[in-house]
């Protein structure tokens, strides 16, 4: 499904950084969320400048940094701006509901998500808000829409349109840059808390397409983030037809396998949440895709990633935590 209308005006920036008030949104309300842990410093500065004079409200939800004052007082500086904080770290899915619902008592209907060390470029969200009304305008029940992504790893783009629509419906998107309908939030019970890192965002995307709203990527919006610290493995050429998970498509049309370089701790998480992720869409379209995910995953962490021994053990572990968790929840 393809979604084609006008390309906005875009506006740009105005004000020093760190010292601009929110900007007074005519359209819908968007509120933004950001999750932060031990962030630095002055990549989240940069990330709230560039946010802040885009939205009508900032919360930023501390989800136990070390040095937590620190990021207070840096969110203090920006009078649009909430800080949350939390005791202790209890994963991504707990905090994106807590920021859902405080963008919902201050009357957004729409919240945009960003990680701590993703930057917005000028008129991201006006972008995003295009892209949701070429949507709704096609008689689709949005719940989610999210921006062409720049992986300063990369060097490109490596998750964008295809072809000559400005906004286009997928599987799933990134929880970064990513303008949700709190209405499609609250109708299918927010992110699910039972995953705690990975997976929570290709989760809460299953569940929208589930319940018959659309998630979208659009070229009308663009947001620079980093996603682990990836590096190509294998490049094919344009004409080889590589379609699997993990791969990206670069400027020339070729596809690449890549590492990611995470710890074993997250191949770990990630084997942890795809499993519940199986159980939860057995016998649906993304779960079968779940169950070649999960393929996939074992073999990037042996053989395409360092310390592929270490990272076998540990989704092994993952693997079998996950199965307990299912258990328990069936009183097994």
């Amino acid at each position: 499904m393809t979604f084609i209308g006008r390309r906005p005006c875009l506006p740009g920036r105005d004000g020093e950084p760190g010292k601009e008030a929110c900007h007074s949104m005519d359209a819908r309300r968007v509120c933004a969320g950001i999750v932060t842990f031990n962030p630095e410093l002055g990549r989240l500065r940069e990330n709230l400048s560039a946010i802040s004079p885009q939205v009508s409200r900032l919360f930023v939800f501390d989800n136990g940094s070390d040095d937590s004052s620190a990021v207070r007082a840096l969110v203090q500086e920006f009078p649009c701006a909430r800080f949350l904080p939390f005791p202790e770290n209890r994963g991504i899915a707990v905090a994106l509901n807590a920021l859902a619902r405080a963008a919902k008592e201050d009357g957004a209907s729409e919240v945009l998500f960003l990680d701590q060390d993703s930057v917005s470029t000028p008129g991201m969200v006006a972008g995003l808000q295009e892209a949701a009304g070429l949507v709704r305008a096609s008689g689709a029940r949005l719940g989610v829409v999210g921006p062409t992504v720049h992986d300063r790893n990369l060097g490109f783009s490596n998750a964008h349109v295809e072809g000559e629509a400005l906004v286009q419906d997928r599987r799933d998107v990134l929880t970064s840059g990513s303008l949700v309908s709190l209405q499609a939030w609250e109708a299918v019970g927010g992110y699910d808390e039972r995953l705690f890192l990975d997976w929570v965002d290709i989760g809460f995307c299953y569940a929208l397409r589930r319940a018959g709203f659309v998630v979208a990527i659009t070229s009308l919006a663009t947001i620079d983030h980093e996603i682990g610290k990836r590096s190509v493995n294998v490049l094919f050429p344009a004409w080889v037809p590589v379609h699997v998970p993990f791969t990206f498509r670069d400027p020339e049309g070729r596809q690449a396998l890549f590492s990611e370089n995470y710890p074993a701790s997250r191949w770990e998480d990630k084997v942890r949440s795809q499993t519940i992720l199986q159980d939860e869409f057995k016998g649906t379209d993304d779960g079968r895709f779940l169950d070649f995910s999960l393929l996939c995953t074992f073999f990037r962490g042996t053989a395409l990633e360092p310390h592929g021994l270490e990272n076998l053990r540990a989704m092994m572990r993952g693997r079998k935590e996950g199965k307990a968790m299912l258990g328990k929840e069936r009183g097994r």
